[in-house]
């Protein structure tokens, strides 16, 4: 896990404030969303070179992808609002580049339209391109683009080639291409890797976790708030 178990992400301190709380679910929450969405995008991404699977399979795919742009993007706001951090601040890495993107997922009732005109773009959901191997000690793979929605005219995406590096994992250079707003009216590709979004993700993490240790290092903290507490009844429905 990116948040460790006994993190004070987890489990915070009874003697934090309660609007500190809050955020830190936020925080919480959006990096587990991230993660989870990501270990299934890196399964379906590898199940995807054995078979092939229809137009359900690729909307999941695009939606893990979309998944973890949303709330990389809700990370980086929450942390910006709420700990005095720049929004340019290096420690961020590929989140910042993320905002423009998850606008355009946000307006996509707009975008839709607006962008028609920009032929060179991608698609209004994204192309994903890939490399996946079956072991990650093989030195050969499967290369795949998948260009979401009806294809009505050129395709203009560009494939990753993993030829002269290392590709140390069977899932590979997960690249996004999407549609970004610039000013009020003009559009523009925007290309990310999501793999490293989820690195650089980790990296906060582990600064974030660091700090806390570092900042109630000398309190008590033996008690902490339960979390994520689950309520389930047994229902027996009355027969008519």
């Amino acid at each position: 896990m990116i948040i460790k178990a006994n993190s004070f992400l987890r489990r915070p301190s009874t003697k934090i404030h309660p609007e500190q709380i809050i955020v830190i679910n936020a925080i919480k929450y959006s990096v587990d969303i991230c993660e989870m969405a990501f270990n299934r995008l890196e399964n379906n991404l590898y199940e995807f070179q054995e078979q092939y699977y229809d137009g359900k399979f690729m909307a999941l795919i695009f939606s893990d992808v979309w998944t973890i742009i949303n709330n990389g993007a809700i990370l980086k706001k929450v942390i910006c609002n709420n700990f005095n951090i720049s929004n340019n601040d290096p420690i961020f890495g590929i989140l910042s580049k993320l905002k423009g993107l998850r606008d355009t997922n946000q307006h996509i009732e707009e975008r839709a339209f607006q962008s028609y005109n920009y032929p060179e773009l991608p698609p209004i959901y994204g192309a994903i391109s890939w490399y996946a191997k079956k072991k990650e000690n093989d030195f050969e793979g499967i290369l795949t683009t998948i260009y979401s929605g009806t294809i009505f005219r050129n395709i203009n995406a560009e494939m990753e080639n993993p030829a002269g590096k290392e590709n140390p994992k069977i899932v590979n250079d997960i690249k996004f291409e999407g549609i970004e707003r610039v000013g009020k009216s003009d559009f523009v590709k925007s290309t990310i890797y999501i793999n490293n979004i989820i690195d650089d993700i980790k990296i906060l993490i582990q600064n974030f976790e660091v700090q806390f240790e570092n900042q109630f290092k000398d309190i008590d903290m033996s008690e902490r708030h339960i979390s994520d507490l689950i309520i389930q009844f047994k229902i027996k429905e009355i027969e008519q």
